[in-house]
């Protein structure tokens, strides 16, 4: 896919430059990493799943279980029926 920015501001283009030349790597390579990770930061789940990806133990897991079961909404319904 191919894509151009037009009117982006001078200081812009300038830190991006700067950016990409830092590390290592072309405009475009920055420019996509920068519009990848941003992306990535809308979808919330799948940003803590990245957050919390191999760093979870079985405690944890243990815990956050407890934790679910103790905050879990009570979906019984116990009221009479209207005649």
């Amino acid at each position: 896919m191919a894509m151009s920015i037009r009117g982006l501001p001078d200081d812009v283009k300038t830190r991006l430059e700067h950016g990409a030349k830092q590390e290592g790597r072309s405009l475009n390579a920055h420019v996509v990493d920068i519009l990848s990770r941003h992306a990535d930061e809308k979808d919330t789940s799948l940003a803590v799943a990245k957050a919390y990806a191999g760093k979870s133990t079985y405690a944890d897991m243990l815990e956050a279980r407890k934790i679910e079961e103790e905050h879990a909404l009570d979906w019984s319904m116990s009221y009479d029926d209207p005649p």
